[in-house]
């Protein structure tokens, strides 16, 4: 067989093998795929694995968030991905960005993206990004009633245990694929070309393989944490702040409209007097004309 045709070979066997591992059991891929992204993950994406690891009953063995799945080999793992957003109106900012940054911490999450701006109204506001484990999102959700007043709350959840099954499935099959190029690597003994052949194969396999766990560990990492942007604000205006006086700048406004108003008049004379002219020189023509008509 040639090797362009045996490597065309591999890869329609992917995707057989892609299909059919879509209905098998969730847990032996997973598994699989879990022992292999272990050994070859970064760091960084370890530390986030860990953390995620830790959220209290909601990651299990096989990275599933919620209870096992059944015994059922059709039925896929529950995986839910949680986001919220929240605005809470607070007296004072600061004691309530420190209160709810001590109440993350204690839930074993963390702060991530903060932005602070003034908007309408000199209101002072401030967005914080939060990240915690699932299983204390709720505690951080009942906790945001102790900071100040819950103004809106909006939770999302998305299960991906079909998406993760499915990727751990490609996984599997993919890292079969590159055993068996490398086998024909081993033991090629062709022409030059062929081998080239063989290691373009390969290097697109690896690839495919690199992005696939990179998206296993996305997913978990989504999973094992999660997101809440909550918007604290302050309410009215804050009169204490340096350079602001408002009696004074009142009195300076009106001040400003009275001139204003009389502004107006005197750039709106330009075109009354002469107006006003002509009417009374129309006027005087008129009872001109009419005197002469009597006395003739």
């Amino acid at each position: 067989m040639q090797p362009r045709t045996l490597i065309l070979a591999l890869i329609l066997a992917v995707g057989i093998a892609a299909c059919g591992e879509r209905g098998a059991p969730a847990s032996q891929p997973r598994d699989e795929a879990q022992a292999g992204l272990e050994a070859n993950a970064p760091m960084e994406a370890k530390a986030d694995v860990a953390l995620a690891s830790r959220s209290a009953g909601y990651l299990d063995q096989t990275n599933a968030v919620g209870p096992k799945p059944p015994s059922d080999t059709t039925s896929l793992p529950t995986m839910l991905i949680r986001t919220g957003q929240a605005e809470v109106r607070v007296d004072s900012l600061e004691p309530a960005i420190a209160a709810l940054t001590a109440l993350v911490r204690r839930s074993g999450g963390y702060v991530g993206n903060t932005s602070f701006m003034a908007g309408e109204e000199r209101r002072r506001m401030a967005t914080m990004q939060l990240r915690v484990p699932s299983g204390r999102f709720g505690d951080v959700q009942a906790g945001l009633a102790a900071i100040g007043e819950v103004r809106s709350l909006n939770v999302q959840v998305q299960d991906v245990g079909e998406e993760y099954t499915d990727a751990a499935a490609r996984l599997k099959s993919k890292r079969q694929v590159e055993d068996r190029l490398l086998d024909l690597l081993r033991t090629r003994t062709g022409r030059l070309s062929d081998v080239v052949e063989l290691e373009q194969a390969l290097e697109q396999v690896r690839t495919e393989i690199e992005m696939t766990e990179g998206r296993l560990r996305y997913l978990r990492n989504q999973v094992g944490l999660s997101t809440m942007s909550v918007t604290l604000t302050e309410p009215g205006l804050n009169i204490q702040e340096p350079g602001y006086h408002p009696i004074r700048d009142a009195f300076g406004a009106a001040w400003r409209n009275f001139t204003s108003f009389i502004a107006g008049i005197i750039a709106a004379s330009g075109w009354v007097l002469p107006l006003v002219l002509l009417l009374g020189l129309g006027v005087r023509l008129v009872m001109w004309l009419r005197a002469r008509r009597i006395r003739s």
